[in-house]
């Protein structure tokens, strides 16, 4: 092997360890953005469960309620 090839060789490898520590770097900031999104998505469906329950319990009493008014005349 040359002197040339060793040194092409050398700038190659060289040259793919900086893209793969970059590659690393945007892994690791791709993982947090996830784990970031996935915490949203557990807090957000948590709140829609609350919502949906609330409005379950308030049509239940809308509903009993026109019930009482409108038993006599029905």
């Amino acid at each position: 092997m040359t002197t040339c090839r060793i040194e092409e060789l050398t700038i190659q490898l060289e040259t793919s360890h900086e893209v793969n520590k970059h590659l690393n770097g945007e892994v690791e900031t791709l993982v947090l953005q996830v784990d970031e999104l996935q915490k949203e998505n557990g807090a957000l469906k948590k709140h829609i469960e609350e919502l949906t329950s609330k409005l379950a319990t308030a049509k239940r009493k809308a509903h009993s309620s026109s019930d009482l008014v409108c038993a006599p005349f029905c």
